[in-house]
């Protein structure tokens, strides 16, 4: 593998002096490694499957919309070539100290903020989505799992109401993998990169992928910078979350155990109060 890359990398760079190649990861077809072009050093990403490769392709759509990632240098069908973090003085790749920094973290709520409100103004409907777990098909097949669960029933019954409120409720790029070491920090700015999970929903879901990391002055300090949010996609939060966790848990080979709280939130009655919210 490696040595195919690099013959890629001196075929793409043909007038540069490129160095050796050294592996950073390589995991599900995705090879990560680090090479040098005049001697500084730059980051290749290479994917083995089409399907995985969408993502240099997401890189070019966000820097049409101006939404800022680490620079990319050139790309084909197959492979990208991005700059070196390590090779930036203005930023660095996140600790867990960043993520206790309120002025970090509010830089990040507002680079969120700017993909969700520009993801807005295009089309995501091709995107993946985890609300799409939401179908009548997957939820019948949570009845073993949830026996005599009135909420699971309420939720079939009025399922095409409920895919037309959500429906009726502005779908935005959601970055979806909140994690810290996809995130990149410097002094009063913070951006993710890494955006193979990018896909479409709603604001406020993606909110709480970075919340559930946080302490709680710094998700507060992150909410506050974020600004308004709907209450209805806080509803749509509450009430569906559970379900879509207990259907991509059950489709895995052994159900796991991070998943079995949501057993239990499933029988809630705030989720009935929710439902019967939501669809009204």
């Amino acid at each position: 593998m490696k040595g195919k890359i690099i013959q890629e990398l001196r075929e793409l760079f043909k007038n540069e002096n490129v160095g050796e190649l050294s592996e950073i990861r390589f995991k599900a077809g995705v090879f990560v490694g680090r090479f040098s072009i005049n001697n500084r050093n730059y980051i290749v990403k290479y994917f083995e499957n089409e399907n995985d490769a969408v993502e240099i392709k997401y890189y070019d759509m966000l820097y049409n919309l101006n939404i800022p990632t680490p620079l990319i240098l050139k790309s084909t069908k197959n492979m990208m070539v991005m700059e070196d973090i390590n090779e930036n003085p203005n930023y660095h790749l996140a600790t867990t100290e960043d993520l206790k920094n309120e002025n970090t973290m509010r830089s990040l709520a507002r680079w969120y903020k700017d993909l969700h409100e520009k993801g807005k103004k295009i089309d995501v409907k091709a995107f993946y989505s985890e609300l799409d777990f939401i179908n009548k098909a997957d939820l019948q097949n949570l009845e073993t799992i949830l026996p005599d669960c009135e909420n699971l029933q309420l939720l079939i019954e009025n399922i095409d109401k409920v895919h037309s409120k959500i429906n009726s409720l502005k779908l935005t790029l959601t970055y979806n993998d909140f994690a810290e070491e996809n995130m990149i920090a410097g002094e009063n700015f913070a951006m993710m990169f890494d955006f193979n999970k990018m896909g479409r929903g709603l604001a406020y879901f993606d909110i709480q992928n970075v919340c559930f990391m946080l302490d709680e002055d710094i998700k507060k300090a992150f909410v506050e910078e974020y600004g308004n949010i709907q209450e209805e996609e806080k509803i749509a939060y509450d009430l569906l979350v559970p379900f879509i966790t207990l259907v991509m848990a059950s489709k895995m080979p052994n159900f796991p155990n991070w998943a079995t709280p949501f057993k239990t939130k499933a029988y809630d009655e705030s989720v009935k109060d929710n439902i019967l919210k939501f669809i009204k």
